[in-house]
């Protein structure tokens, strides 16, 4: 195949390029697609599409919103991996094959771990930000709540799928199945891969007042995939992270919980989050020696 060949010379920057080149491609086609398919699910009116659009206390523009993620999504995320793979004769190593002490011990970790990460938020917040990224994380904050609003199961399911499974899929898959095993490739340096994956991982989520949370669970799912050479480790501590927001939103469940997940980062100490991080240190350092002592068996 064409691509193969471009990308015999085993270069970094080939790659890349080629991999954005299908992502790109992907993007835009599923973007089209999703546009021109809103009128069959949704009164459209195309003279105020981006009235509509962002009227977020209107629930038919929120699910027209939910509607162009999903697309979104399978376009940006979930499609070109696959493409990619197939089109350049390098297949994505899906294997399923993980014990259920691994799985138990990375949702643990994300579990546990969680403090510290809501107590990097104020950290983060700390930091003066120029006008520009504050009214992007404003916006983005005023969507995010308009999404968690549930009203049935139903509501629920959506979100699951578009806020918890479909991310926690497509970004793992490309994050860590393409670039963090392409980057460590090239470069020999696990760590310095997986602290760079991870900065870009945060970065392209353009939510500038979160970036140090993201940038920690990246870290964290970095880990998981380096130390387990399995994409569904990640995939599964990403899918319990996202879906622990989901559920605690739901009302249902909040008014048995009595959680305020909006400002639960405020509450937590440094105390409470220094011992989060020691503890899922420990966590982490028994999942390296059960998935090194599973390799060793094989």
């Amino acid at each position: 195949m064409i691509l193969k060949k471009f990308l015999e010379e085993n270069n970094f920057t080939r790659y890349i390029f080629s991999y954005f080149a299908v992502t790109l491609i992907s993007f835009v086609f599923f973007t089209i697609i999703s546009f021109l398919m809103l009128p069959l699910f949704f009164e459209v009116d195309w003279s105020n599409l981006s009235v509509f659009l962002n009227d977020y206390s209107n629930s038919s523009s929120i699910s027209a919103l939910k509607f162009l993620q999903f697309f979104s999504c399978i376009g940006l995320f979930i499609l070109p991996p696959f493409l990619f793979g197939y089109i350049s004769d390098e297949k994505l190593d899906l294997n399923m094959k993980i014990d259920r002490r691994s799985v138990f011990l990375a949702i643990a970790i994300i579990i546990l771990i969680n403090p510290f990460v809501s107590y990097t938020y104020l950290l983060n917040q700390s930091i003066d930000l120029p006008e520009w990224m504050l009214f992007n994380d404003q916006n983005a904050q005023v969507i995010t709540e308009a999404f968690l609003v549930m009203n049935s199961f139903p509501d629920l399911f959506i979100n699951m799928l578009i806020l918890a499974i479909l991310p926690a899929v497509g970004e793992e898959l490309v994050f860590r199945g393409f670039l963090q095993k392409r980057l460590i490739l090239f470069s020999k340096n696990p760590h310095l891969s997986i602290i760079i994956v991870a900065f870009i991982f945060s970065a392209i989520h353009m939510q500038f007042q979160g970036f140090l949370p993201r940038f920690f669970l990246g870290l964290v799912l970095g880990y998981f995939f380096h130390f387990s050479s399995n994409i569904w480790l990640p995939i599964i501590g990403h899918f319990i992270n996202n879906s622990l927001i989901v559920l605690l939103s739901y009302p249902a469940l909040a008014s048995k919980i009595n959680i305020d997940l909006l400002n639960m980062d405020k509450l937590i100490t440094i105390e409470q989050a220094l011992f989060s991080l020691s503890a899922a240190i420990v966590l982490f350092y028994l999942l390296k020696n059960n998935l090194e002592n599973k390799l060793d068996k094989i």
